[in-house]
């Protein structure tokens, strides 16, 4: 059941206010912190799995050159991959 007078609930500009965290900027020091918090999580452990979540819109190819290919992970999964195709998406839910 589709609803007519349903409102769109998507915040343009989400804002967030973390207590007791920090934040990096640039690359770099995202790349640091990321390849510190593997290292120490590893401990004995065989594996981490780390995911790095995107709003849309965000430069992929920029991400993965700078962030995600200098990782060293051993495998990489790309969720646009797995996705459907964009007249799929679109068809899907022309109707919201």
């Amino acid at each position: 059941m589709f609803y007519k007078n349903r409102k769109p609930n998507f915040n343009l500009n989400p804002v967030s206010k973390l207590e007791g965290l920090s934040s990096e900027k640039g690359y770099e020091q995202i790349r640091n912190v990321l390849k510190n918090r593997i290292k120490n999580e590893l401990g004995g452990k065989k594996r981490v799995i780390v995911i790095i979540d995107t709003y849309h819109g965000v430069n992929q190819e920029e991400l993965f050159n700078n962030l995600v290919d200098r990782l060293g992970a051993d495998l990489i999964i790309n969720s646009d991959d797995a996705k459907y195709p964009e007249e799929i998406i679109f068809e899907r839910f022309k109707k919201f």
